[in-house]
Formats: structure tokens, C-alpha cells, sequence
């Protein structure tokens, strides 16, 4: 079923939900909706998900929880740089919001429209970022972004080279005012 799932589906995670036994320990209880090439619809179950286990289409457990529960959701006011960045093919637009003190970024914050895994990756990209100096920050790559979630299917790597994308253009947007003197 897994191999026919792969390749003759469409697979979009709906939520995580509490477990069917209904302890809120590790264990997760993911409902996807299936979407077959013929036009059927079914929705199927995954229980007792493991820490690090890969789901269906690739997912590390690590960019569900990304995905479910994102960090750093939303704006932050006054930011000393923001970012823009989207994917014309697939419509993934990322922003991200930095704020810096003495060089160092103290708080990063991102709006996302896109897939799951561009939200997992823009929330990813804020947790790393936080508390690095923006010479660190400007070292942190698409490959680490992924590596930091468990890895990514090879046709969602895009997305994190958008959050990469992001995060130099929101630096670049405060190196630019700093040195206007704004």
C-alpha cells in the first residue's frame, strides 16, 4: 500500500490529532486526506508515529511539528529588516521579520503562504537564527535549514532555499538601513 500510496495519490496532511488511545505522550495520530489520480477521495490513518520516523511523501515527524505548531508566527513591529521572497512555479511566498541589537539577532518572526513544507522550513529558519550574530546568520543554508527538520523529499528542497532567500534579504534589508543610518 505504501509504494501505491507514493505513487498514485496526492497526499495532503490534515492536522495532527491526540492519539486514539488518548494519552498526549510522543505518540501522534496524523489524518491524511488522499486525493487518487482518478478523482477519489479517502482519508486514511497513521498512529504511534515515532520521533523521527518518515511519513508518507517524505515528512520527518520534525517538519510535522513545523508544520502543525510553527514558531515565530507573525511580525514584529518596527523590525530592523524584513525579507520577501516567493516561488512563481509553485506560489510559495515567504516573509521574514528580523529584529537586531549590537549585530546580533534578538527576535525573527515569519508570514508564510505556501505548503507544508515551506512553513515548516520558515519556522525552522527563525529558531536557528535567533541569538546568532549576522555574520553566523548569513551562514546558515538551505542544506542546514533541512537538516535541522530530518531532512526534506527532494521536490520540496525549494522551500527551504525560499527560507534561506528569506533570511538574506532580511539581512540585507538591515545591513542596508544601518548603513543609511535609519
Amino acid at each position: 500500500l505504501v509504494g501505491l500510496i507514493t505513487r498514485r495519490t496526492e497526499v495532503q496532511i490534515l492536522s495532527p490529532q491526540p492519539s486514539l488511545h488518548g494519552s498526549a505522550c510522543s505518540a501522534a495520530f496524523f489524518m491524511i486526506n488522499l486525493m487518487t489520480f482518478d478523482g477519489h477521495r479517502s482519508i486514511i490513518t497513521f498512529d504511534d508515529v515515532k520521533e523521527g520516523q518518515i511519513m508518507e511523501g517524505g515528512y520527518s515527524t520534525k517538519v510535522m511539528e513545523h508544520f502543525s505548531n510553527p514558531h515565530n508566527v507573525g511580525e514584529i513591529e518596527n523590525p530592523s529588516g524584513v525579507g520577501s521572497v516567493g516561488n512563481p512555479v509553485c506560489g510559495d511566498i515567504m516573509k521574514l521579520f528580523i529584529k537586531v541589537e549590537n549585530d546580533v539577532i534578538i527576535d525573527a518572526r515569519f508570514k508564510t503562504f505556501g505548503c507544508g513544507a515551506a512553513i515548516a522550513t520558515s519556522s525552522m529558519v527563525t529558531d536557528m537564527v535567533k541569538g546568532k550574530a549576522i555574520e553566523e546568520a548569513l551562514k546558515i543554508s538551505n542544506a542546514a535549514v533541512a537538516e535541522a527538520l530530518g531532512g526534506l523529499p527532494k521536490v520540496k528542497m525549494h522551500c527551504s532555499v525560499l527560507a534561506e532567500e528569506a533570511l538574506k534579504s532580511a539581512i540585507e534589508d538591515y545591513i542596508s538601513k544601518k548603513d543609511k543610518g535609519e
